[in-house]
């Protein structure tokens, strides 16, 4: 919540932070698990009218079924899955599952390169003499109106932190978005002429360095 919002209403305390929750005025809090449950049947009936399998029940898979059915080669994964009962009858195909496989470890090794480019490009940040003060979040104890003032705070640990989670960021442009947000914040915080300013000034004139032409372009 911004400070304007509650400022001489309630006791202020240094370092807190004091959180909001908004009420949308068409939203009926009180049915949320009637409208819930009424969003899953809906979605399970649009999965029974386009699913191929005849909602046959199968027996469970017996112990040691993936021990039996271990064969040899490359495609042994897709050869256990159509021993299955009832993915033959679903309508899967040799092909269907060999090709939603090689998707799969393709979509795999382009997000492991993707990983260690952005990690790459972290540590080189990192790694510049100008970057000490961008490679740990702001401390709002010591900074307490920090927050007043930059509403959406970055840094390299954090993005390292997002990198290595593997879901945050799906290109090199976006690290990028990040890290131009973080030369923002700083500029913003800090008078032209600060130390820190200067520090913002250095890393946005290295990022073209290190960033495709394209990206820092415009």
């Amino acid at each position: 919540m911004h400070k304007s919002r509650y400022h001489g209403y309630i006791k202020d305390y240094d370092g807190g932070t004091v959180m909001e929750c908004y009420i949308h005025p068409s939203i009926d809090y009180l049915r949320i698990p009637e409208v819930v449950a009424a969003q899953r049947e809906f979605i399970l009936q649009r999965i029974r009218h386009l699913t191929k399998s005849d909602r046959t029940k199968y027996p469970a898979l017996p112990a040691g079924f993936a021990d039996r059915h271990v064969t040899p080669g490359r495609n042994r994964d897709v050869a256990r899955a159509l021993a299955i009962p009832g993915v033959i009858e679903a309508g899967w195909t040799h092909r269907d599952l060999l090709a939603s496989t090689r998707r799969a470890k393709d979509a795999d090794q382009r997000k492991s390169a993707l990983r260690a480019e952005l990690l790459a490009i972290v540590a080189k940040v990192s790694e510049q003499q100008f970057a000490w003060c961008f490679r740990d979040p702001v401390d709002t104890d010591e900074v307490s109106d920090y927050l007043d003032v930059i509403t959406d705070p970055i840094d390299l640990k954090t993005m390292e932190r997002r990198i290595r989670k593997g879901d945050w960021y799906k290109s090199k442009q976006m690290l990028y978005v990040d890290m131009m947000r973080m030369v923002e914040n700083c500029k913003t915080y800090n008078d032209r002429g600060n130390s820190y300013y200067d520090h913002a000034v250095s890393l946005e004139k290295f990022l073209p360095t290190i960033f495709p032409k394209r990206m820092t372009e415009g």
